[in-house]
């Protein structure tokens, strides 16, 4: 949560080197929630992954969704809860991308 946009705001370089020292403790699960980072940790995670000598079958990715929250690239009003089949299908798609899964 706290990787990006929230935080540290880490390069790619350091989510990969964190990514790759988490893994070589015995680390293999990565935990989300779409909304970390204003929608973008999930991306930023991706693409780190994605350049990294990680194997996607050798790691576990959860993601959590359902909370519509305001910020300056989503069209939310107001902060929600929707946990609506065609939301929640719709965050599935989205993690999957931004994951590069």
């Amino acid at each position: 949560m706290l990787w990006g946009f929230w935080g540290k705001e880490m390069t790619k370089a350091k989510r990969i080197e964190l990514m790759e020292n988490a893994y070589d403790v015995g680390i293999s699960s990565f935990d989300y929630a779409d909304i970390y980072g204003n929608y973008n940790t999930e991306n930023d995670f991706g693409t780190a992954f994605s350049e990294s000598g990680l194997l996607g079958d050798k790691l576990q990715f959860i993601s959590k969704c359902g909370i519509a929250m305001t910020c300056g690239n989503k069209p939310y009003k107001t902060k929600y809860y929707n946990y609506s089949s065609s939301y929640i299908i719709d965050a599935v798609h989205n993690s999957l991308r931004n994951l590069k899964t």
